[in-house]
């Protein structure tokens, strides 16, 4: 009787939980769906994001999203660009500039976003959050994702 009551007590114990030993890359991710990505000259494509006073810039790779492989032919493809944060990410408002040309060669304008990052626990309230800054980019413009 007394193994059986140890075995039930234990069960009642709160167990620990393993976390991940690692973390997401420090990116402002922009989501383009595939009918607007056909829209957009992809060489000509770039962006800008600032937050806290620190800007990061450069030229946008669209990559189809998911990876090569994951989406049956047969499924609309959408494809991802990133901004990569030197500084990290914090919780603070992030202005977003993007800038480039359509395939007619005609400037796209500069789509401009000022929105806030969120954070999430993906691995349970128990182990380290992660802010997430993702947008989508489609024919209305840039809005938060």
């Amino acid at each position: 009787m007394a193994l059986l009551s140890t075995v039930f007590v234990a069960a009642c114990w709160p167990q620990p939980v393993a976390c991940p030993a690692l973390s997401l890359a420090p990116e402002v991710v922009i989501h383009v769906p595939e009918h607007r990505a056909a829209t957009l000259d992809r060489a000509s494509l770039t962006g800008e994001a600032c937050q806290d006073g620190v800007c990061n810039a450069g030229p946008l790779e669209l990559r189809p999203e998911g990876g090569i492989g994951i989406n049956p032919p047969t499924s609309p493809v959408s494809f991802v660009a990133m901004i990569f944060m030197r500084k990290g990410l914090t919780e603070s408002p992030i202005d977003l500039t993007l800038s480039g040309k359509d395939t007619s060669g005609s400037s796209i304008g500069d789509p401009h976003l000022r929105f806030s990052p969120r954070v999430d626990y993906p691995w349970g309230p128990q182990c380290s959050r992660v802010i997430i800054a993702e947008v989508t980019f489609d024919d209305a413009g840039l809005h938060p994702r």
